[in-house]
């Protein structure tokens, strides 16, 4: 039987700009500036059987800035005997920019990050697929949940916070001509007693052009990640331990460089590989009352990366690592609860 909602979503935004921005132009709009946004949804749930349900989806989204954004959805689920449960979902992904995104303006000595006015509305497609199951061992006593999914989107003028500037350093919200991605991510929780592990997996090819006119590169940069964390309560000590640990595998991305020549093109950069390791012990008193905690964070004392993602001439070379930190640290935190 289907089941159906709507609902309307009004967002009215006015800004001004900052008192310390310089401006030329003393005209009244280049200071204040007005965004509103309309958005209607419309929702229904089809129940094909006791395992099979649609529900397919829509929302129109009016502005006083841009044309109407039509969005279209569909999402399915079914379960099978073994209770294993499948969904997917493939629908447009159009957006219209935010206040942010059209009208921030940021800018200090030491920061630069402004807005664009001139942005387009991203549209696309995008498909998921989620495969999730949960079962018992030993009498209900331990627990796993495994999820695996799928992703696809493929972007025309997606938003993005890019580099305009190199020295002195400078952002500005621009569109991307073209962005694809896929990526397949895995979760894995095991739960026994009082021990909880967690386990995930990430691989992400992206593929981007700035600019379609002088540049046709589309080849996909790919990068990994691993992350894991490990609890463990001993209730009579009214203590836990905790264990994170977060891998970010080699990461590409094109760097725009001078060659030999005199020209410039696009080279892919690489960031190289690596960890956190994080620890921490909490102990609770008085019946919750007072709770201490000590950890130790980066306990692996990473504190740089190479790269040679970065931008440089054919005779200046770029930097050769990147900061990522400033090294292990200590932390002791002591809190009270009020019990009101």
């Amino acid at each position: 039987m289907p089941d159906g909602f709507e609902t309307t979503l009004i967002t009215l935004e006015n800004g001004f700009g900052s008192p310390l921005a310089i401006t030329i132009d003393t005209d009244e709009n280049i200071v204040k500036q007005r965004l509103n946004n309309y958005d209607v949804f419309a929702s229904s749930e089809i129940t094909l059987s006791d395992r099979f349900s649609l529900r397919p989806g829509a929302r129109v989204s009016f502005t006083n800035l841009f044309d109407n954004q039509y969005v279209l959805s569909l999402s399915s689920k079914y379960i099978f005997k073994n209770n294993l449960q499948l969904r997917t979902i493939i629908g447009s992904a159009n957006r219209t920019p935010n206040y942010d995104e059209l009208y921030s303006y940021f800018v200090d000595v030491n920061h630069n990050v402004q807005g664009n006015p001139n942005l387009n509305p991203e549209k696309g497609v995008s498909a998921f697929i989620h495969l999730k199951k949960k079962y018992t061992l030993g009498n209900k006593v331990t627990r796993i949940q495994n999820k695996l999914s799928a992703s696809y989107i493929n972007l025309k003028d997606r938003i993005e916070l890019i580099i305009v500037e190199q020295s002195p350093l400078a952002y500005q919200y621009n569109n991307i001509d073209s962005y694809k991605s896929f990526g397949i991510f895995s979760e894995n929780v095991l739960e026994h007693n009082h021990f909880r592990f967690q386990l995930g997996a990430s691989f992400l090819g992206i593929s981007k052009i700035l600019d379609s006119n002088t540049n046709s590169k589309d080849d996909y940069l790919f990068n990994f990640q691993l992350n894991s964390n490990i609890n463990y309560t001993v209730p009579n000590w009214k203590t836990s331990f905790a264990l994170y640990f977060k891998h970010v595998g080699e990461e590409q991305q094109f760097v725009e460089k001078t060659n030999d020549e005199g020209e410039q093109e696009f080279v892919r950069g690489v960031t190289d590989a690596f960890s956190w390791f994080d620890v921490t012990v909490k102990k609770s008193f008085l019946n919750k009352t007072f709770e201490a905690s000590f950890g130790i964070r980066n306990l692996l004392d990473v504190t740089s990366v190479n790269t040679s993602a970065f931008s440089g001439g054919a005779h200046d070379g770029p930097p050769t690592s990147m900061l990522l930190g400033y090294g292990r640290s200590y932390f002791l935190k002591l809190a009270y609860n009020l019990n009101l």
